[in-house]
């Protein structure tokens, strides 16, 4: 069972304005927590509350809301209390990657659920929340300062893997053709790693590590035609089998299951109004572990008058045995890119983007079956959802509905 969401602008009898969201999509997180305000963190992009009675029922007599009618924020059914800030104690012997539960006082659980892992085991055993800013290390090169073993950047662009992830398939590394030997530095926002001029002596080579793969970032100074493609090696752990699929190239088990895939790219470029067109990932050749991956625009985009220079070409690569090629439960389309499902992007967007024509529609999905058993009953339930860019400080209504159906992140 899942709770399909679709975030949209409301509807206004006024002219439309420029309205976007952006919120980080690392982690969407439902959080299951009766009678308290949400706390999305960075990696929180939903979150909504649930008290779920596990050894009292609902109090006899108590009418409660019609089903599908919004109530005021914090609201709780009448006799239940849910969860109470140090009186709650946490069931460790429930964590999970996506799930902590709380038994509250008045007897009733707590649950807090996310769409994608947002925890792992360390080597001790302990569950450690994902950290993915980068820090220097001894010896050279980046670390994140929590994420799985194998997670790594290298400390020059030159390097057999200049970006590695420790996945649930095994270590997933990509190495960049004909770089320079250009030291790389972390930047501002702790997040990624830049190494400046490091493809043909004035195009930058960005990095940065995800919870379940990384991002790479190519990043070009001009229009030129030989800008518009280029080629990346990915090695994967034995056995995986690269062919190209929805999202772009898709890394088969020997079972058949998807469990990883490179593309969701978009590329955006310097203007005060970024314009952007989406990156398409194709396969060239696999030799054993090694898959070549060429990666492209629209050469008739980037050459294009208006085009404001540098662009950003921006695809990413994700594992994850849950969900197919993607691992994803959410996504987001946008009315001119048509061919790249969006899964795998590390944001997600909705509203018209700024100074443009493009509409985005958000779509998120949380699998709620653990939620659901007899005596269980939601007596509360809030949707929070943390904003992380707006061209604009005005506010803009947007509306929450349920979808009708499921849908495929992974190919919508």
């Amino acid at each position: 069972m899942a709770s399909d969401l679709a975030l949209m602008p409301a509807a206004s009898a006024e002219a439309p304005k420029q309205v976007q969201l952006e919120v980080s999509a690392e982690a969407p997180t439902l959080d299951v927590k009766a009678g308290r305000k949400a706390d999305p963190s960075r990696l929180a992009g939903l979150s909504s509350r649930v008290s779920i009675p596990s050894a009292t029922p609902v109090p006899v007599g108590v009418e409660g809301p019609t089903p599908g009618t919004e109530q005021p924020e914090g609201w709780v059914a009448p006799g239940v209390r849910g969860y109470e800030e140090g009186r709650s104690g946490e069931d460790v012997k429930k964590t999970s990657a996506t799930e902590r539960v709380w038994e509250n006082p008045d007897g009733t659980s707590t649950l807090e659920l996310s769409s994608r892992p947002v925890r792992f085991r360390d080597r001790a055993g302990r569950w450690q929340d994902f950290d993915t800013d980068l820090v220097a290390v001894k010896g050279g090169g980046f670390q994140a300062k929590a994420l799985p073993e194998g997670s790594n950047v290298a400390a020059a662009a030159d390097a057999e893997a200049v970006v590695s992830a420790g996945t649930e398939a095994g270590i997933v590394s990509l190495a960049q053709p004909g770089a320079e030997a250009a030291q790389g530095r972390v930047d501002a926002s702790g997040e990624t790693v830049t190494f400046p001029d490091a493809i043909d002596g004035d195009s930058d080579l960005v990095v940065g590590l995800l919870p379940n793969g990384f991002e790479t970032s190519v990043v070009v100074p001009d229009g030129a035609p030989q800008r518009a493609s280029f080629e990346q090696v990915l090695t994967v752990p034995a056995g995986l089998v690269a062919r190209n699929g929805s999202v772009g190239v898709e890394f088969v088990a020997v079972d058949g299951t998807v469990v990883g895939s490179y593309g969701s790219g978009v590329a955006w470029d310097a203007g005060l109004v970024e314009d952007e067109v989406e990156v398409r990932t194709s396969l060239v050749s696999q030799e054993g572990t090694e898959a070549t991956v060429r990666v492209s625009v629209d050469p008739v985009w980037l050459a294009a008058p208006e085009r404001v220079f540098p662009v950003t070409i921006d695809p990413v690569l994700s594992f994850s045995q849950n969900t197919g090629a993607s691992g994803a439960m959410d996504t987001y389309v946008q009315s001119n890119i048509v061919n790249t499902p969006q899964s795998t992007a590390t944001e997600l967007k909705l509203g018209k983007a700024y100074g443009t024509s493009y509409i985005r529609r958000t779509l998120m999905k949380f699998d709620v079956s653990s939620l659901v058993g007899a005596g269980r009953v939601v007596t509360s339930a809030n949707l929070s959802v943390a904003n992380t860019y707006s061209p604009s400080c005005t506010g803009r209504a947007i509306t929450v509905a349920s979808l009708s159906g499921s849908f495929n992140a992974s190919t919508l």
